[in-house]
Order: structure tokens, then sequence, then C-alpha cells
């Protein structure tokens, strides 16, 4: 199973290993981890549709750990039952807005996404209600690979704003928009459609829900409150 994140060990820990390795073990199931680039499990470039990434589709693994539902990836991919909750999508722009970004227009402006995530052009092309300008013109997007590269280009002027997820720490940027609603679900284990992970795992997560899902998220601050991300309360689901 693709995704998860690791340490200088090695190692991968987190929230979405405790889960994963939780849920197998209630499945009664031999689960395999491996880490892989986001791009390897769901991909775009600029005026093209978003797609399964290669790993994904090519079977390196069975399902991508703690992907987002969206209306765009339901077209591709299946998704098991949400184990966290989602984030809205929010626009980043240099401390202070010198340049006096509008979100709600963005006729002409160039913006910057994180390849592969849910809060992405597509998403802001289905809020024409909330913003002038959307659809995007395929030379008003441009995709960066991590948070660095897109803080940067808003810090240089390569872009007006930055669009991504709520839970990104934005490096000094500012926020300045309403959050927008990408994604259908919380994350959950994104699969190929002709893969019956959803028969043995949805089972199995109720009845880990039913149990130790709430003594998980209780140690998560403790057990990996020393890596940078949302805590317990914005992550786990009621």
């Amino acid at each position: 199973m693709g995704g998860g994140s690791e340490d200088t060990t090695g190692t991968l820990r987190g929230f979405h290993v405790d889960i994963v390795n939780a849920v197998c073990g209630v499945a009664n199931k031999n689960c395999r981890l491996v880490w892989d680039i986001y791009a390897n499990c769901w991909t775009s470039e600029a005026g093209e549709r978003a797609r399964g990434g290669s790993g994904l589709m090519s079977r390196w693994y069975d399902a991508c750990t703690g992907w987002f539902n969206t209306f765009d990836r339901a077209l591709t991919v299946d998704f098991t039952s949400a184990f966290r909750k989602s984030f809205m999508g929010v626009f980043y722009v240099k401390s202070g807005n010198p340049d006096g970004f509008q979100w709600t227009d963005l006729t002409g402006k160039k913006i910057g996404f994180l390849d592969g995530w849910a809060h992405d052009e597509h998403c802001l092309a289905r809020m024409g209600d909330k913003i002038t300008g959307v659809p995007l013109d395929a030379s008003q997007i441009v995709h960066y690979v991590t948070i660095e590269d897109g803080v940067a280009a808003v810090n240089n002027g390569d872009v007006s704003a930055l669009f991504t997820s709520t839970s990104q720490d934005g490096r000094g940027l500012q926020i300045v928009s309403d959050g927008l609603p990408c994604a259908k679900d919380g994350g959950a284990m994104m699969f190929r459609k002709d893969t019956p992970l959803a028969a043995w795992w949805n089972p199995a997560f109720d009845r880990l829900k039913e149990t130790s899902y709430k003594d998980i998220c209780a140690r998560m601050d403790t057990d990996h409150g020393s890596r940078s991300g949302a805590g317990a309360d914005v992550i786990c689901i009621d």
C-alpha cells in the first residue's frame, strides 16, 4: 500500500501507518507499507484531466493511503470508508497581500497548485458561483511538487497565489480566502476499481471504530506530535 511518511531512520511512521496496521490486524491481513511520491498515486498536468498515477495504476501497490475522495478521482478510482476528516482549500499569498490579490476574481491570474493534491484547478473550476474567471486557462496553472516550491513561487512573484489545503504550513504566507470544499469525503484508502479492497477493509474499519480507533487518535499527538502536521482534533473522525 503506497503512502505514509518516513523519518530519518527510514521507518514509516504516522497516523496513517497506525490505522493501516490496526485495520489489517483486525482483518487478519498481511499488509506491507511502502513510501512513494504523491504523483505516483494521482497526478495531472496543466490543461489536462487529472489521472491515476503510474504506481497505483500499474499495480506497484494495491492502494494509496489517506487520499481524499473527489469528484474527479471517483471517475477513475474507488475509495474505502473515510478514516480521517478532509481539509478545505484556501489561497495563500505573500504576507500582507501587497499585490491586493482578490480570490473571488482570478481573471488573468496565474495560480500555483501542488501536483496530485485534491485542492487543484479542477476543484476551482466547480466554484463558478463564488469565483469569476474559472475554469482557469492552462497558461494560468502551474504545478509544484513540494510546498516549499509553491511558497517560493509566490514570494518570487511567479504566481499570484498558491491554492492548497489548510493542512499545509504556509511558511510565512497569508491565507486570504474562505475555505473551499474540494473533497466529497475525508481521507481513505484509494484503489483501482478492479481491486476488492473495500470488501474486507470497510468491515474491519467498522470494528476498529468500535474498539481502538479513539485510542489511536488519543495517542496521535503523543506518538507523532514531534512531526509537522495537523493534530488529532482536526484529523480524527467523530
